[in-house]
């Protein structure tokens, strides 16, 4: 049982360790630090909640997302919503732009 829990505690120490390593925000520096995102899950091939990175809760100040191509093309597109729906996207490492009041963001997603 511990060894169960420190499993689950050592992950997900990793995934913030490692979305705080690769925080992308794009535009200029804001005089606040800001948080960043995560994409969760990821690789998915169903629903994606975009999630703070620190609590991996769903964002509540998400403006639009904005789901590009490997070729460049914007295949999905939602306003005021965290949530989105890769389910039917063909397989593939997709690049994910998020617009909060914070700022903009640009994340991998991988659709299985």
């Amino acid at each position: 049982m511990y060894v169960n829990n420190i499993e689950k505690s050592k992950a997900r120490l990793e995934r913030k360790i490692k979305a705080v390593m690769a925080c992308p925000q794009v535009g200029t520096t804001p005089a606040q630090p800001t948080p960043c995102i995560i994409l969760m899950p990821n690789p998915s091939n169903d629903a994606v909640v975009v999630a703070d990175s620190w609590s991996e809760t769903p964002r509540h100040d998400v403006k639009e997302v904005q789901v590009i191509s490997p070729l460049g093309h914007t295949v999905l597109y939602t306003k005021g919503s965290a949530r989105f729906n890769v389910s039917s996207l063909p397989a593939a490492t997709y690049f994910v732009k998020v617009v909060t009041r914070h700022g903009t963001y640009l994340q991998k997603l991988v659709v299985e």
